[in-house]
């Protein structure tokens, strides 16, 4: 019988506080980091016989499922907290730390690399300009350095840092959520708005992409902003709301969803999409307590999801992916990635969690 037990336990240790979470998505967490990695090593190394893995490699799949982690999460969170500002709190020492010294330490490392001098590297206002689009996590408006990885096929120092101003709106908008939720007479009526709405974002940018090719890349850009991904995030919010209900269905249901996930995928549109894969994820993360202590040894996900990117590029502009056989270079940034963020996790991130 599947255990249905979906409580937290919290053990007090000294002056910390662990948890001990009869889900799995410390696992799930892991494995969408994982993908994006083996997505990137795919785009970037530049590698043609490649690209046919490229379908069921895809680091969007990965980021959809990161979404909706966050809705179902971080709303749980929100609703827990003790007040606002508490909530705020937390997320800014989850998210912040790693953040900050990642943005901050890529100058300083990859002027190594930079064609540039290393007086000229620090005297142009790129440089300072890459620290403070990335610090207010408009990564867009300078996503690269001076000299660095110009010859790639992409300059971009970090190019999945674009998802942290996605997170960072949800954190910031699910206050205003619940405050409009309360005011509906119907939960269904406000996710099926909120959805709604998201979805005529998404069309609409779309539609006028197609159509007025002079403003293409425009539109690409607004593509993928937040409220086009309020899908995801109002449907991990929905299953929050609803677990009890979604962790009893039966499984053809879940088949029915992935059958969904499939056919959306392959034809290229989003309707349900959301729904289906927020319905696996969520289901998933509840019905198999096998996997419920992954993380016990730490969460290492957030971690490896921003050291990856230039740790690929790096390998990319040193020509290992030509002069090296791909598998040995893949292995090698893999494994440096998870210690690095082995190394993050227990000497940042869980000291500033830990932080009254």
């Amino acid at each position: 019988m599947t255990n249905l037990n979906t409580k937290t336990h919290f053990v007090q240790s000294g002056n910390a506080l662990h948890l001990q979470s009869s889900n799995n998505f410390d696992f799930l967490r892991f494995f969408f980091a994982f993908i994006v990695i083996l997505a990137h090593l795919i785009d970037l190394s530049g590698l043609e016989w490649l690209k046919p893995y490229k379908l069921i490699v895809d680091s969007q799949l990965a980021v959809a499922g990161f979404f909706v982690i966050s809705g179902h999460l971080i709303y749980g969170s929100y609703l827990r907290s003790k007040s606002v500002k508490s909530y705020f709190i937390n997320r800014a020492k989850r998210l912040l730390p790693a953040y900050v010294l990642l943005v901050l330490s890529a100058p300083i490392i990859l002027c190594l690399m930079s064609s540039y001098p290393l007086q000229t590297f620090w005297t142009v206002s790129k440089t300072y300009t890459y620290i403070l689009a990335n610090l207010s996590f408009l990564n867009f408006l300078e996503p690269c350095l001076p000299g660095v990885f110009t010859d790639n096929a992409i300059c971009a120092v970090n190019g999945a840092l674009w998802t942290i101003k996605i997170e960072i709106g949800f954190y910031l908008s699910i206050p205003i959520l619940v405050y409009l939720m309360k005011r509906f007479p119907s939960k269904m009526i406000f996710y099926a708005l909120l959805y709604g709405s998201s979805l005529c974002y998404h069309f609409l940018i779309a539609f006028m992409g197609n159509h007025n090719p002079e403003k293409a890349a425009l539109m690409g850009l607004l593509e993928h902003q937040l409220p086009a991904y309020f899908t995801y995030f109002a449907a991990g919010m929905l299953l929050h709301d609803f677990k009890k209900e979604c962790i009893n269905l039966p499984y053809y249901v879940y088949i029915i969803a992935l059958c969904d996930l499939v056919f959306e995928y392959l034809m290229g549109i989003t309707i349900l999409f959301p729904l289906s894969i927020a319905l696996m994820v969520i289901g998933f993360a509840y019905r198999f307590p096998v996997l419920n202590r992954w993380g016990k040894h730490g969460d290492v996900s957030y971690g490896i999801y921003l050291i990856h990117f230039p740790m690929i590029q790096a390998a990319v502009q040193l020509g290992f992916f030509q002069e090296y056989p791909f598998g040995l270079v893949a292995i090698t940034i893999i494994v440096i990635v998870m210690c690095l963020a082995f190394i993050s996790w227990h000497l940042l991130e869980k000291r500033f969690l830990r932080m009254r």
